[in-house]
């Protein structure tokens, strides 16, 4: 069994090690060319500081355009038909909003390790991205993240609350 101390440090090793991989452009792409971001970045509204944001003019995410979120089915990262719908109003908007950028959150349930999960997630967002640009949406306007089991829809362990967590989220930035 591992002393206490000898855990605390590991944590503090770990938190710095993390703090220190803040991406910045130019750094590390997604298997599509997108940025890699971390969850921590999306949430601060995307790669950049609040002053790089403001400096080229990237905003914080437009809170009031919400769209459905693309469902999966169970360790897939098939688009399904039915969910086609919801992409094809996704990408409506955002020709409707020339300016306006994407990024694409993939989710996942509770079941498989973390690892696994982040690269699902990953795929499950790429694939949503892969349909926007066939509609006709610019690449370089879309980013993906993957946020794996770690920010789950519905908080229960069943098939219902598992599906409800296997999904893609949209945010949109100004």
């Amino acid at each position: 069994m591992l002393k206490p101390t000898f855990k605390i440090a590991t944590l503090v090793v770990l938190a710095i090690l993390t703090a220190s991989c803040r991406l910045r452009p130019g750094k590390p792409k997604t298997a599509a060319g997108t940025d890699v971001l971390t969850p921590e970045e999306i949430a601060a509204g995307g790669v950049y500081t609040p002053e790089e944001r403001s400096d080229i003019g990237i905003g914080q995410p437009i809170r009031d355009v919400q769209f459905e979120p693309v469902r999966f089915r169970f360790d897939s990262a098939k688009v399904d038909s039915p969910e086609l719908t919801k992409i094809q109003t996704v990408a409506d908007y955002l020709k409707r909003n020339p300016s306006y950028t994407l990024v694409i959150e993939g989710h996942c349930d509770e079941r498989g390790t973390a690892a696994y999960n982040m690269a699902l997630g990953e795929r499950r967002a790429q694939a949503v991205r892969a349909e926007l640009i066939r509609l006709g949406i610019d690449a370089a306007r879309i980013q993906t993240v993957s946020y794996g089991e770690e920010r789950p829809a519905s908080l229960g362990h069943s098939e219902e609350h598992w599906r409800l967590n296997r999904r893609a989220e949209f945010v949109v930035y100004p």
